[in-house]
């Protein structure tokens, strides 16, 4: 499946980006991110800002006609809205760039951003480069990104690049959990997010096997700090992930309650935060 969705991905990156992209005719999938390819080529190879914030308009406003197209079904339509929010996106990007400018500082490194290469796909955020999975996403909605997600993605990213889980710590409701989710969506990446207690078992051999299957969310992960002994398992087989140096997406997501566990020595040196 993976070769599938790969040969679909670059293939549609071959093709003259348009609004009118049908899905019947590839993955969804490879349609948001040859979007993602072409806009940041678009950018990248464009000079006056000015004239990249009008390209990404007329773009947008093309997506959007794309939507009053009454024979639309459903996949066609979230495919659209997904496609409008990432054109959206870079337009702003286009616009913080020339703020950015303006204030004598860098923005566009905080971007997380697409390029293709021999056949690969590549994602790059905060210095670090991640290779795309070429896992089938299916058809899903994407998360309008804000400053706060790039700040996320950015953190998610350089984690994993230091061969670290990456700790997620807010209160309940405000897209800890759906962040990571699109994050790994977005990185074409197999994801799993377990809600976890005290209680909860098999959680070392879970971890054990993440860098093989998959990448890992533990949600709720404030709701095991009164066992002693699953906490020391836990950050037992985290150590062995670190020391064997393969990449792995290890997530946690922390709530009411976790103050205690994050003051913990084994979790301030275990997990970027």
């Amino acid at each position: 499946m993976k070769d599938a969705v790969r040969r679909e991905i670059n293939d549609r990156c071959a093709l003259k980006h348009s609004s009118h992209w049908e899905p019947e005719s590839c993955i969804a999938e490879a349609v948001l991110v040859a979007d993602e390819v072409y806009y940041n080529r678009l950018y990248s190879e464009c000079g006056d800002v000015k004239d990249l914030i009008n390209e990404f308009d007329s773009i947008t406003h093309g997506l959007i006609d794309a939507t009053k197209n009454s024979t639309n079904n459903e996949i066609q339509k979230k495919l659209l809205d997904s496609r409008i929010t990432i054109a959206l996106y870079w337009m702003s990007v286009a616009k913080n760039t020339q703020i950015a400018a303006e204030k004598k500082e860098e923005y566009f490194p905080n971007v997380l951003r697409f390029s293709q290469k021999d056949g690969s796909i590549f994602a790059s955020v905060g210095g670090v480069t991640i290779e795309y999975g070429f896992v089938y996403q299916g058809s899903y909605e994407l998360l309008v990104p804000t400053q706060l997600t790039e700040q996320c993605y950015k953190k998610y990213a350089q984690a994993i690049a230091a061969r670290m889980p990456c700790a997620a710590y807010g209160p309940a409701g405000t897209g800890k959990t759906e962040t990571i989710k699109d994050f790994t969506r977005k990185l074409g990446r197999l994801f799993v997010c377990i809600n976890i207690s005290s209680s909860f078992k098999g959680l070392s051999q879970m971890i054990k096997n993440v860098a093989k299957t998959g990448w890992m969310c533990f949600d709720s992960f404030q709701s095991i700090g009164g066992n002693e002994q699953m906490l020391t398992e836990f950050y037992d087989q985290v150590k062995t992930l670190m020391k064997e140096g393969n990449e792995f997406g290890l997530f946690v997501t922390l709530g009411a309650g976790a103050t205690e566990t994050m003051a913990s020595p084994d979790f301030t040196a275990n997990f970027k935060h």
